[in-house]
């Protein structure tokens, strides 16, 4: 071997060992999760696995493709020690089954908790997801729990350009209400004074009534009527199949 590619090689062995340490369920060796044969990933989705009992996305495997994935997962228990690992279900040669799939990257991240947090999502810069995008997303993400989602979309002081997302927590939600709390300065004081309110956003999982998924409640509009005295320009509905609907 040449001294120029055995250096190469060894650095390149350096760089996967100190990765390997961001996680320490996988092997450094592994490829897929472990599970090269079933699980190839040829896409390169990051795959989370949800805790529907705490809410919280937990990063499963890492790539770097543009979308990302929320995985199914069986619980495998060890029958020595008891212990409870997780392994992503296989669905199509080559692909693990998802219940989301193609979600844009920066909406998820490792340990974000959607039940109980409220959360606060960057967009309108390069690398960073799109509004279309984050709508995509919360839409499938609703219907996935059966719960009304909502927050706000804010534009920096001045501006007309929206650049953050606020996501209520759902923990309280139910499939035809929601409140967007807690309010963005728990995740994100730094933005206090620097923000103002442009949009209110909320789903309207496909669980409700035809009629009522594509019209706003009387409690929507209750909510409508506090939130303009707040500064809020305007109100949309999320629902499978349909654009953004404006009351």
């Amino acid at each position: 071997m040449k001294t120029e590619n055995y250096l190469f090689a060894c650095i390149l062995s350096m760089l996967f060992v100190n990765l390997a340490y961001g996680y320490p369920p996988l092997s450094p060796y592994s490829y897929c999760a472990a599970n090269p044969v079933n699980v190839v990933d040829p896409d390169g989705r990051d795959i989370y696995r949800f805790d529907n009992k705490t809410g919280t996305m937990v990063l499963y495997a890492k790539t770097e493709d543009k979308f990302d994935q929320i995985g199914v997962f069986k619980e495998v228990k060890d029958k020595k020690t008891g212990q409870v690992s997780y392994e992503p279900k296989e669905g199509k040669p080559g692909k693990v089954k998802t219940m989301i799939d193609k979600i844009e990257k920066g909406i998820l991240s490792d340990g974000m908790n959607l039940m109980t947090s409220a959360n606060v999502i960057e967009t309108g810069n390069p690398g960073q997801p799109t509004i279309d995008g984050f709508q995509d997303f919360i839409i499938q993400f609703a219907d996935m729990i059966g719960r009304e989602m909502s927050g706000f979309y804010f534009t920096p002081t001045g501006s007309d350009q929206i650049r953050y997302i606020h996501i209520g927590s759902y923990e309280n939600n139910k499939h035809n209400h929601s409140t967007p709390n807690p309010p963005y300065p728990t995740v994100r004081p730094d933005l206090l004074g620097h923000i103002e309110p442009h949009t209110s956003w909320h789903t309207h999982p496909s669980i409700l009534p035809y009629s009522d998924r594509t019209q706003p409640s009387g409690q929507d509009m209750k909510s409508k009527k506090r939130q303009v005295t707040q500064g809020v320009k305007h109100f949309i509905i999320l629902t499978d199949g349909y654009s953004p609907i404006v009351y």
